[in-house]
This record gives C-alpha cells, structure tokens and sequence, in this order.
C-alpha cells in the first residue's frame, strides 16, 4: 500500500528524538538525503527509525490491518478506498476490528465480500452489512411500553395546511 504524499524521518537540530514530518520546500536542513522529485517515496535514516522504535513502542506499526487482511483478504482493497479518499485509516481499522470481534470472522469476511461486490467501500454500509449477514430475515418485534405510556390510537390529519 503506497502512501500518496512523502513522508520524511530526519532528527531535528534542536532534539535528536523528535522527526521532521514534511521537508522545506527545496532543501532539507541536514543535508543527508539526495533530493527526491518522485511522488509517494518514503524517505528516512534507518538508524533513525530504529531508535525511534526503541524508545518509542507506540511507534511501531499496528497489527490490526495485518489481522483483518488475514480474516478477510478482500479488505486490503476496501483499506485502499479508504487511503485515496483520504480518510483516517486508524480510525477506520479500529473500528472495523470492533466488528470483527462483534459479529465473528466469517460474518465480517462475508460482509466485506458483500460490500465490495456492490461497488462501496462505506464503513456504515460495512456494518449494516455485518448485521445482515448475522440476521439475514428480520422479524418484527413488538414494541413493549413502559407501564406509565398509554397505548392509544393516533389519529391523521391532513398536514396539506402547512405547505402553504
């Protein structure tokens, strides 16, 4: 899955822990990297990143979209859908690790398949997906009122007046 805007790790003068997001306009600081003119490369100082990873364990890379391919092989698309639209992919996966602990591997697995073959790639349509793959013919239940609610008749009335 490529990252569609560069990403640069480089100490900063000041701190030597902390990482520099995005570069100056034309030259790094540092000058320790060769100028870059691709789109979507990933730059960075490998002794850099693993100290990061050291004194940082947070910083390491999620194993949530590593266990929803594994269930559902399909969702590495539905993840790709979600990074062109621009969308926050830790919040998403989080969320959809919350469906698949829900309702079940081969329930979120169908789901995705489901989603995907209707062309969407929606995270509600996902989990309106789920739920109707686990309850695929809904009965309808009846309502019970509380003691103090008084089962009435409602009346209609034409509401034609209020257009006007």
């Amino acid at each position: 899955m490529a990252i569609p805007t560069e990403k640069w790790t480089s100490p900063t003068p000041h701190d030597p822990s902390r990482s520099v997001s995005k570069p100056p306009p034309v030259t790094l600081s540092d000058n320790t990297h060769a100028r870059c003119w691709g789109r979507g490369q990933r730059i960075e100082h490998p002794e850099h990143r693993a100290a990061i990873l050291a004194t940082k364990p947070r910083a390491r890379e999620g194993q949530g979209r590593k266990r929803l391919v594994e269930v559902a092989p399909r969702m590495e698309s539905l993840l790709q859908h979600w990074l062109e639209d621009g969308r926050n992919l830790g919040s998403l996966v989080a969320r959809s690790l919350k469906l698949l602990d829900l309702y079940g591997e081969a329930t979120f697995k169908e789901a995705v398949e489901r989603l995907l073959d209707q062309g969407s790639h929606e995270y509600g349509a996902l989990a309106m997906l789920c739920d109707q793959v686990l309850q695929p013919e809904r009965l309808s239940r009846p309502v019970e009122l509380a003691p103090h609610v008084q089962d009435a008749p409602v009346t209609p009335r034409d509401l034609g007046d209020y257009d006007e």
